[in-house]
């Protein structure tokens, strides 16, 4: 009877340790969870505010130098951080010395097509981090960020289109041009519920997903 006793505490014992074993992990796995969820929706949220920033600015105003007080070793500077090709930099400064007007022409068709780059690189890193991010994301922060990234594809798309002289035509017409500025008008208010949304679920004690 002792022995049964003593056979029945020791099984007791080691199932509590198993319990108490199994408790730890899940305990250390969702706070390696919560981390990396953490982590993942604060690197998302800035690659895509850098996004939208790329994006958005290639439909509004932007900030280029007039170059008036530029002398040729300036604007060869300038040239080279726009990752200009060398040839094409020669020629330029060639034409600096002829016609500064045409040189200027020049350098805003290689300025747009730097800002053009630079746009696409950055929505494709922010589309990148979207795709590897899910497993941490809920379904509303998933949707909610799909249809951003999609809004800056379309503008995205719709600038590129107009360097393309054979298929530039469509993309002026008046109907399209202000389908992009309607998307491009409805960003704030988009990213602006998707933050919300987001420090919801980073708040403590918050635990579901958003519908």
């Amino acid at each position: 009877m002792i022995k049964k006793i003593k056979d029945y505490e020791q099984d007791l014992n080691l199932k509590s340790e198993q319990a108490k074993f199994d408790y730890q992990r899940k305990i250390q796995d969702f706070n390696l969870y919560t981390t990396n969820k953490h982590k993942s929706y604060i690197e998302f949220y800035e690659q895509l505010l850098k996004a939208n920033g790329y994006v958005t600015s290639l439909t509004g105003l932007i900030n280029i130098p007039t170059f008036e007080e530029y002398n040729k070793n300036d604007l060869s500077t300038y040239l080279q951080k726009r990752k200009i090709p060398e040839g094409k930099i020669n020629d330029i400064l060639l034409m600096w010395d002829k016609d500064k007007e045409l040189a200027k022409k020049e350098i805003f068709k290689y300025d747009h097509l730097y800002n053009i780059n630079s746009a696409r690189n950055a929505l494709q890193e922010a589309h990148n981090m979207y795709w590897k991010s899910q497993l941490y994301f809920s379904d509303g922060v998933i949707n909610k960020s799909k249809t951003i990234i999609d809004n800056l594809w379309k503008i995205q798309v719709h600038e590129e289109m107009y360097l393309q002289p054979n298929i530039a035509d469509g993309f002026r017409e008046s109907s399209i041009i202000k389908k992009i500025q309607t998307i491009r008008a409805e960003l704030p208010d988009k990213l602006d519920v998707l933050i919300r949304d987001m420090k919801t679920e980073l708040s403590i004690g918050y635990y579901k997903d958003n519908p």
